[in-house]
């Protein structure tokens, strides 16, 4: 299966970040985050998008974009009461020990 590459692959990076964000599956701060790390062509972004490209589900994708970004302290939309936000601090924290190589 071709990728797509160059312009296009980040024009349709770009607005699939978005759409996330108009769902409300991305806050604001994990929006531009994302669509910082597509123009720094960041490799882990860019391979969750291209993988999308070949499975074409989203859920997935929004799943897969949050974790990146709780992995960079960015809370989810859905994560705004301080029970949840003391519980998504814990998860980072597991979060971070489990990205650590042993």
């Amino acid at each position: 299966i071709k990728l797509l590459n160059g312009m296009e692959f980040l024009s349709k990076g770009l607005l699939l970040i978005s759409v996330l964000r108009k769902r409300n599956l991305l806050s604001e701060a994990q929006h531009v985050f994302l669509k910082q790390q597509l123009m720094l062509e960041d490799s882990i972004v860019a391979s969750t998008l291209a993988a999308f490209e070949i499975e074409l589900d989203f859920p997935e994708l929004a799943d897969t974009l949050q974790r990146i970004c709780l992995s960079q302290g960015l809370l989810t939309p859905a994560s705004t009461s301080s029970s949840e936000l003391s519980s998504t601090a814990e998860g980072n924290d597991n979060a971070s020990r489990d990205l650590t190589p042993d």
